[in-house]
């Protein structure tokens, strides 16, 4: 019984004896614990000392306290009494009252023993009725306080550690019990059981071996109550009350409430632990399934993977791999292999795990073995032991391995798909181009063909005339028509070699004779070369202008070629009193030669195909300049003009040098060609 609850029943006691009519004391050992009011009036007193009594008296209690477990009645004792002059005759009763506090406590009462025979025990019987109704409602009032206290603080329980730690505290203040433990790890509280009882060991024994699942345990002082629910054991509660109690069963009902609620509390946080975890793994999903439906290249997904993995996982490594290498932590090594030949493992102390994710290597290795890509993880140790992380990381992995292979796919078919993109560009180029050659094909030999007659023709023409009708022409005639014959014949011999070094200059048959050019010194021998028949056209043709002096590493041959062909045709389309100069100037990087002309200028149409093979300007350009030749004392036509391969000749000798030519024409007004070489010593 409780400390609290004894106090309680002795205070119910002392009231019900302050009540009656005739004196009585509650006497221990030597003194008094109790005088009701009418001992008072005798000169009894509370917490004085029995010595006080008549001898007579002292001798009856220790009589009495000898065999204090029976009632003793004394009739009809003449005893001096303290506030009587002379000695009364009374009689005595002595009634054992033990209590926990005072085990040999005893009532000590004065009245007609008959009559105080019936009214104690009828007071006794009242008292020990109303000890335990107010002991077992003080108990249901305890318990079902604690009970509701207990409910309202597992409202609040956040772990499965905060419920066992309310459940035993609201045992404990229940005051019922002199020890609560709870035994959880294997059953066993370090110490707890160590002075359990042989028969409590068995039973502890049976439990965790399945037996006895929905029993308890209750002998003496202890309780043993087991601490469950549907799927699994969450502990036992160990119990022991102050003193063995005939009533334990009905107190292990009453544990059971206790029980039952931390129970029912523990099976919410763990569903609500379940929840929120497949609630997180669905989202974890839905998330690797967004990316990998967005992810289109491997490297992008083990990117994308690994951060999310990361972000949910306690892992320290991933890696998609197709072979075991250096990058692998060490500890994983071995199960990678084992992955490599199409098997999940997980590390043997659970801290890694390698899933295999479709064939991503070789066909095979030495040991002809099939390889796999593989969807390694690495974290802390037992990060994998949990089937449920090892379910959803193998589902995850799956997954990923079909994003891993459509992401491989698509790579397959976007290489090909821009390879046969660039074959069909390349093929359509081609096709243009074989348009272009064929082209220029046809309009190479109608142009040679009309080059070459145009000459031939004069030639038979004069030699046939010769031949019929050679001793009828005078000497004069004769050479005039032998000259022309000779003219002629070296225009088609300078139109076969124009035609032999263009055909040369384009297949690169010929090595450039790369030296040191003095670009000012190069144009100043073109200005000497030419200003004759600058002055004969009456045109104004000053020494080049050169702002600087520099060089260039180059063919000077050819690069005299490209500038007398472009300087001579400025000379040539220029009208009498024009002006023909040449201009040099420079960069860090480049040398640029200018030659301009304010001669009859080349129509727009001309322009973007004037470095074309065989190309002439419009017949007009070509007639005001062949004309003005006539006229200005040129005889007759200059036979150089119309070949079409000069600029084609001197664009392909800038290319070579790794130049540009430009031009710039009205018709009218005059026309500029620009000719760019990189300058020495400036790397490409």
């Amino acid at each position: 019984m409780a400390k609290k609850e004894v106090t309680e029943a002795e205070e119910m006691r002392t009231d019900v004896f302050r009540l009656l009519p005739y004196p009585l004391l509650i006497v221990e050992g030597g003194s008094i614990l109790f005088a009701n009011p009418a001992a008072e009036q005798w000169g009894f007193e509370d917490g004085g000392s029995i010595d006080s009594l008549p001898r007579d008296i002292l001798e009856i209690i220790r009589d009495g306290t000898i065999r204090r477990k029976k009632k003793k009645e004394y009739r009809g004792l003449v005893m001096k009494l303290p506030g009587f002059s002379e000695a009364v005759t009374i009689d005595l009763s002595l009634v054992p009252i033990p209590s926990i506090e005072h085990p040999n406590a005893l009532i000590v009462s004065f009245v007609d023993v008959t009559w105080h025979h019936q009214t104690m025990d009828e007071i006794a019987r009242i008292v020990l009725e109303a000890e335990a109704a107010n002991r077992e409602l003080n108990l249901k009032i305890r318990i079902l306080s604690e009970l509701a206290r207990l409910g309202e603080a597992l409202l609040k329980a956040v772990t499965p550690a905060d419920v066992k730690d309310l459940l035993v505290s609201s045992l404990r203040n229940t005051g019922l019990f002199r020890e609560v433990l709870l035994l959880e790890s294997g059953m066993k509280e370090s110490g707890g059981n160590a002075a359990l009882p042989s028969d409590a060991k068995e039973w502890l024994e049976d439990f965790e071996r399945g037996f006895n699942r929905s029993g308890f345990f209750a002998k003496d002082t202890l309780i043993l109550c087991p601490l469950l629910s549907r799927e699994s054991a969450f502990g036992i509660l160990l119990l022991r009350v102050w003193e063995p109690e005939s009533g334990l069963i009905s107190l292990v009902e009453e544990v059971r409430s206790f029980v039952s609620l931390g129970t029912f509390a523990l099976e919410n946080l763990l569903l609500s632990d379940e929840l929120l975890d497949t609630l997180r793994d669905l989202s974890f999903r839905n998330r690797v399934s967004r990316i990998l439906q967005s992810t289109r290249s491997p490297h992008d997904l083990e990117v994308s993977l690994r951060n999310l993995l990361l972000s949910y996982l306690p892992i320290k490594w991933f890696g998609i791999v197709d072979s075991v290498s250096a990058a692998i932590p060490r500890p994983l090594m071995e199960t990678v292999e084992q992955a490599l030949r199409g098997q999940t493992v997980v590390t043997p102390d659970g801290s890694g795990m390698a899933v295999p994710g479709g064939r991503g290597g070789p066909e095979g290795d030495e040991t002809g073995l099939r390889r796999y890509s593989v969807f390694a993880i690495y974290g802390e140790k037992g990060a994998f032991h949990s089937a449920a992380r090892r379910k959803l990381i193998q589902s995850v992995f799956d997954t990923a391995a079909i994003a891993l292979r459509n992401a491989r796919l698509y790579q397959d078919i976007r290489a090909h798909t821009v390879a046969l993109e660039f074959l069909n560009k390349e093929l359509a180029r081609a096709v243009e181009n074989l348009k272009a050659a064929n082209e220029m094909k046809s309009r190479f030999v109608s142009t040679v063909s009309h080059e070459f007659r145009t000459p031939l023709t004069s030639i038979l023409s004069y030699v046939e005339t010769l031949l019929a009708e050679g001793e009828k022409i005078d000497p004069a005639t004769r050479k005039e028509f032998l000259t022309v014959v000779q003219d002629e014949s070296r225009r088609l011999s300078r139109l076969i070699n124009q035609l032999l070094d263009f055909s040369r200059i384009q297949s690169r048959d010929t090595e450039l004779s790369i030296v040191n050019v003095d670009l000012a010194d190069l144009l100043g021998q073109i200005h000497a070369a030419l200003e004759p028949i600058a002055e004969q056209k009456l045109l104004e043709f000053p020494e080049p202008l050169v702002e600087a002096a520099c060089a260039v590493l180059g063919d000077r041959d050819a690069l005299h070629q490209v500038l007398l062909n472009i300087v001579s045709n400025a000379i040539q389309y220029t009208l009498p009193g024009g002006r023909v100069r040449i201009l040099l100037d420079s960069d860090e990087e480049f040398a640029y030669i200018h030659v301009e002309d304010t001669g009859v200028g080349i129509p727009p149409d001309s322009l973007e195909n004037i470095f074309g093979e065989f190309f002439t300007v419009t017949q007009t350009r070509a007639e005001v300049a062949r004309a003005e030749h006539i006229r200005s004392g040129g005889g007759k036509e200059d036979p150089s003009f119309g070949t079409g391969l000069g600029l084609a000749i001197a664009k392909a000798i800038v290319d070579r040098h790794q130049g540009q030519i430009e031009v710039r024409s009205k018709v009218g007004e005059g026309t500029v060609f620009t000719i760019k070489l990189r300058r020495r010593g400036v790397e490409e």
